[in-house]
């Protein structure tokens, strides 16, 4: 179940990018430039609803392992392009 991920493990030297969020069926990945979720300049990079239902009526997890790796990578490509074409600027 990943109802709400941040990307990016605080290490020294590095910074998250990125907030992915998996609620009510909707999966949004936002690219966080200054590296906080409650700033102004937040962008989102990827929004996805899923249509499928499930027994309660709301899809809060990923229903398979390849599921949640598919969606995972895409927002990762998603957060790294951003990342990318901000950078070249």
């Amino acid at each position: 179940m990943l109802p709400r991920t941040i990307l990016g493990e605080k290490k020294k030297g590095t910074h998250t990018i990125g907030y992915i969020r998996l609620r009510w069926g909707h999966l949004t990945c936002e690219y966080l430039p200054s590296g906080k979720l409650d700033s102004n300049d937040t962008v989102i990079v990827l929004d996805k609803t899923f249509d499928e239902r499930t027994d309660d009526n709301f899809k809060g997890s990923f229903d398979t392992e390849e599921e949640r790796e598919y969606w995972l990578s895409k927002c990762k490509e998603a957060l790294l392009n951003k990342y990318n074409e901000l950078k070249k600027k």
